[in-house]
């Protein structure tokens, strides 16, 4: 009872830091591409498999990237591999690529497609190690079925490193939306720390900028819009804008209150109407 209480509520967690360029030598660190689409996971209850959106289980919703996901689970990935065997208590997170609502176009190859981003083992509260991800996606029979998230580099990451890893994705052509740094280490909560760092073009923050007005990019707004189909919300100017103030207030920034951050996402309203709203209807 335990391991399913535990696995019907745990989300992958927030990316919530940002890697600043310090030098990390340590060979339980990776370096991936950070992938544009939608955070995912995969449970087994009851003899069956599940597929969870960031938000829960996505049943029978019919929104946002939820049809192409079932399609994907129910159509590809358990007839084809031996998911069902997926233990109970352990949850394969991933990454599903989606046309539309503002994220990168992977063109045909690599949309509707399950990246992995790891297994969360809850009985010991972990993620598991990278060639434990290879050894049960294997068990699994998920190999060629489910993709693996681009390795970027190994063991060591510095300041030096950040333009190469920016220059081109693996999966398009054109720049990766960034980089994730995941480093394992049994001290960290559930044993893993996520740094992310993402290219210019798809910064939700501009850091030369000061105050409520640096974090109001386009791509904060487009991921307020996003914001609203995962919650089943309309996509309006107010529920973005609304959206975008809530998210914004999680950064925890001193330099400003939420009156004026309020005031500064109203005088976005234009933006919003002529860039953002397009690319949800």
């Amino acid at each position: 009872m335990l391991n399913k209480m535990n696995s019907a509520t745990f989300k992958f967690p927030s990316i919530e830091e940002e890697y600043r360029g310090r030098k990390i030598v340590d060979p339980d660190l990776f370096v991936y591409e950070k992938i544009d689409g939608s955070n995912v996971s995969l449970r087994h209850y009851g003899g069956r498999i599940v597929p969870w959106s960031r938000g829960g289980p996505i049943g029978g919703a019919d929104k946002f990237y939820f049809d192409d996901y079932r399609r994907f689970v129910y159509g590809t990935l358990i007839p084809q591999t031996g998911i069902i065997d997926l233990p109970e208590e352990l949850i394969l997170f991933g990454e599903f690529t989606h046309s539309g609502f503002g994220h990168i176009n992977y063109g045909p190859e690599n949309t509707n497609q399950f990246f992995v981003l790891g297994f969360f083992n809850c009985e010991e509260k972990r993620f598991l190690l990278p060639r434990e991800i290879d050894e049960w996606t294997g068990l699994l029979d998920l190999d060629g079925v489910v993709r693996k998230t681009p390795l970027l580099s190994q063991g060591e990451i510095k300041k030096r490193d950040i333009p190469p890893l920016l220059e081109q994705s693996q999966l398009y052509h054109g720049p990766p939306e960034g980089f994730v740094v995941h480093q394992y280490n049994p001290h960290f909560p559930n044993g893993l720390k996520l740094r992310r760092y993402y290219h210019p073009d798809f910064r939700e923050s501009t850091p030369s900028l000061e105050g409520a007005e640096k974090y109001l990019t386009v791509k904060r707004f487009i991921k307020g819009g996003q914001k609203a189909l995962i919650d089943g919300q309309k996509t309006t100017v107010d529920t973005i804008l609304e959206n975008v103030v809530r998210d914004v207030l999680k950064e925890n920034d001193n330099s400003f209150d939420e009156e004026e951050l309020r005031e500064s996402v109203a005088k976005k309203r234009e933006l919003v109407v002529d860039r953002v709203i397009p690319l949800f209807h």
